[in-house]
């Protein structure tokens, strides 16, 4: 786990911990020991042999820690309690009532079953998403025919489960890594880099092909029964973008007096939308090293000091500075949405050549 609480029960996060401070379980109230070295990632465990009231399996993965960090940290491991049982999920969003669970592990089919039941108990709908990148490169499922898959070894995380019996949980298996989370694929850009001798030329093709990767994630709509040897998708190829936008309602701005505050738009301002264009086709085109957009619908500005396309690939979300002016940027680095809509127009910029 990456949050625990402090003797005064304040949330705290891994990296906001101060060595000589004493920090507790939220589930048991046991006191946690700290992780915090320079190889995995930093979190709190349990001490040997301590038995947790909490029995669910957590990943601790990498991957999963990437798609935590996709959300705001006051949505992650989220606990929440019924029936004297407190668990935590991954990423929970109240308002719109969803639980996001990462899977990159084995996960025993009872308790893909209990968390699917504990959370949809409470009025929760659930969202997986597991790693199937590796059973998906090595051919262990394939796609044969239009939406339908086989597969080979199905996980038995799933024998007991149907999707069509199970409206309020959606299950995505993510088939593709970013190339700049794929690590094999970076070394081998690495030796090409460095102009190695043992590099093929097969491998440098291999790395062509593949160094412009997205996350790719497909959602599962049927299964023979819950067997899974043969599933169906809803024949959609998802993005990290495409989850966020249709799951995490967010507005470009921060506050309800700031969306009571804004302009009604004028006719001028109907103009200025019909040739907006979205964050990432203007920096494109415009080949920005820094720039500032306003939005045509809310009025808000933001400024972008790093390539928003970049960032998409790298993190799934793209970060800046808010403001109500293009001048006075103040405010915290934060995440900015609907990049990816045509509502933007860019106010000031500066480009490469520059």
């Amino acid at each position: 786990m990456r949050f625990a609480v402090d003797k005064d029960n304040n949330r705290i996060h891994i990296d906001q911990t101060h060595a000589n401070d004493d920090y507790f379980c939220p589930s048991c109230g046991e006191k946690l020991v700290m992780k915090k070295g320079k190889i995995r990632t930093h979190h709190f465990s349990h001490p040997s042999h301590s038995i947790c009231t909490d029995s669910w399996h957590y990943d601790m993965s990498e991957w999963h820690t990437r798609w935590q960090d996709r959300f705001p940290l006051e949505t992650q491991e989220i606990s929440k309690s019924k029936d004297g049982k407190k668990h935590r999920a991954d990423v929970l969003l109240e308002k719109e009532k969803i639980v996001f669970e990462f899977q990159h592990s084995s996960l025993e089919p009872e308790e893909f079953d209990d968390r699917n039941s504990f959370y949809n108990s409470l009025g929760y709908k659930v969202i997986w998403i597991f790693d199937f990148c590796e059973q998906y490169e090595n051919g262990s499922f394939e796609n044969y025919k239009r939406n339908i898959y086989s597969w080979s070894r199905p996980r038995k995380t799933f024998r007991h489960f149907v999707p069509k019996n199970n409206p309020s949980v959606e299950l995505y298996f993510q088939i593709q890594n970013s190339a700049e989370e794929d690590e094999s694929l970076q070394e081998l850009k690495d030796l090409i880099d460095c102009n190695h001798p043992q590099i093929t030329n097969r491998e440098k093709v291999y790395y062509i092909h593949h160094k412009n990767d997205k996350i790719e994630l497909i959602r599962i709509t049927w299964a023979a029964d819950g067997r899974f040897e043969r599933f169906a998708t809803d024949g959609e190829t998802y993005f990290v973008e495409d989850i966020m936008s249709k799951y995490v309602h967010k507005p470009t701005f921060s506050s309800e007096k700031e969306v009571d505050s804004l302009p009604t738009r004028t006719e001028t301002e109907n103009k200025t939308l019909s040739t907006a264009e979205t964050v990432f086709e203007l920096w494109k085109k415009g080949n920005y090293k820094v720039a500032i957009f306003k939005n045509v619908n809310t009025g808000t500005f933001i400024k972008i000091n790093r390539d928003p396309n970049e960032q998409r690939i790298m993190y799934g979300k793209v970060h800046g500075y808010f403001s109500k002016d293009q001048y006075s940027f103040k405010g915290p680095w934060s995440e900015i949405f609907y990049c990816d809509s045509p509502e933007w127009t860019c106010v000031w910029n500066k480009s490469k050549e520059n």
